[in-house]
């Protein structure tokens, strides 16, 4: 999972509830900004290339 900390539309408390009622299997990267979108519209390079390489890999 990816989430921007301030996302309006979807907030990080329902993220972290979502990843928590996944159970282990599930990992959530956030990054610190606004809007919703994060992956690939998101200027984060960290948050980006953790996607990209969960992807690739």
């Amino acid at each position: 999972m990816i989430q921007n900390q301030r996302d309006p539309g979807t907030p990080l408390v329902g993220a972290r509830a979502l990843r928590g009622a996944l159970g282990e299997r599930a990992r959530m990267v956030t990054d610190g900004q606004g809007g919703h979108g994060a992956h690939p519209l998101g200027a984060s390079t960290c948050a980006n290339n953790a996607v990209r390489a969960f992807l690739v890999h």
